[in-house]
């Protein structure tokens, strides 16, 4: 893997001179103009991903791929042409006549901090850097003493939770709870008080970065399979190794809150992983589930059902904890 940036990029992207009085003031009888753009521009962040988009459809014609994300480029390749595609996305810069930040390229390496993420590609794992999980831990243990606290200031901290839920996938779940709980909050100036909710950052952010692996494709033996079935006052499942199963009605606590058959197919879930999760550490797991949104939310790790984030939490919570 590798990186180039470029040097002060909004300042190598020249306005069109029909806009100059756009960007032009007048100070002691003299008018002056900016004839590239300024940095904080509305437009610059949607132009500067433009020409960078040229950049990179550019380099596809050279026989290499790369993305890039404003002014910075990364790309990734096999051990022998990665050197050729970090000198070709040099002289590319070169070519077009843009300035690149040399200080910041990064050649052929197994370890990259690219967009604020450390991707290791020997581990092929993806994780947050330590200064900002520092951060983000000092910032969570002053959370924990608040009172009731702003809007905006809950929505900045679900700003910097949400890029972290992206290397800490568990994350993600919490998250959701969040901005659900938000939404019962239209007044922007409404007190809030989310500790409870910022618990599971505090206890298990340390332990899940890091561990978030890089999706590969390829592998569909599992190491063990189980499957299970829901209606509306029941429940079961089989696992195959050690070939044991189950059936049971669900409690009443579970039927007054009259869960939709999606939210009681992955309430079963949860009931196998904690009988049979303790043979599941390590192992690659495929579920055997008949209904699609139940697999949906499984996979995706988002739903805008209560019921539903409260079973995916469970799951998660099961994982860590191995109870």
């Amino acid at each position: 893997m590798y990186k180039r940036d470029l040097r002060r990029a909004y300042r190598q992207i020249y306005v069109d001179p029909a806009d100059y009085h756009l960007l032009g003031f007048q100070w002691k009888g003299h008018r002056y103009a900016d004839i590239v753009y300024p940095f904080g521009i509305r437009t610059g962040a949607l132009v500067c991903q433009r020409v960078t988009d040229a950049v990179r459809f550019i380099y596809g014609t050279f026989g290499y791929a790369c993305v890039n994300y404003l002014d910075d480029l990364g790309g990734a390749d096999t051990p022998d042409r990665a050197p050729a595609a970090f000198d070709s996305l040099g002289h590319l810069f070169i070519l077009l006549g843009l300035q690149e930040a040399a200080d910041k390229a990064v050649p052929p390496t197994t370890r990259l901090v690219f967009l604020g993420r450390i991707i290791d590609s020997v581990r092929m794992t993806i994780e947050v850097t330590p200064k900002r999980l520092t951060a983000t831990l000092e910032e969570l243990q002053l959370w924990n003493s608040k009172v009731p606290t702003r809007r905006r200031d809950v929505e900045s901290l679900l700003g910097k939770l949400q890029f972290i839920a992206s290397c800490v996938r568990p994350g993600r779940l919490f998250v959701s709870r969040m901005l659900l709980f938000l939404k019962q909050f239209p007044d922007r100036h409404a007190r809030l008080r989310i500790n409870d909710d910022l618990a599971w950052w505090r206890t298990f952010l340390p332990t899940y970065n890091g561990v978030s692996l890089l999706p590969q494709s390829g592998w569909t033996e599992a190491d063990a399979v189980f499957s299970s079935d829901a209606y509306l006052t029941g429940c079961g499942g089989f696992i195959n190794s050690p070939g044991e199963y189950f059936h049971t009605t669900f409690p009443p606590s579970v039927l007054e809150l009259n869960p939709c058959i999606n939210g009681l197919e992955l309430l079963t879930i949860l009931v196998c992983a904690r009988l049979w999760g303790k043979y599941w550490s390590g192992l690659r797991i495929v579920v055997l589930c008949d209904n699609e949104a139940s697999v949906t939310v499984l996979n995706s790790g988002r739903s805008h059902s209560p019921f539903l984030q409260s079973c995916l939490r469970n799951l998660w919570l099961c994982a860590a904890t191995g109870v």
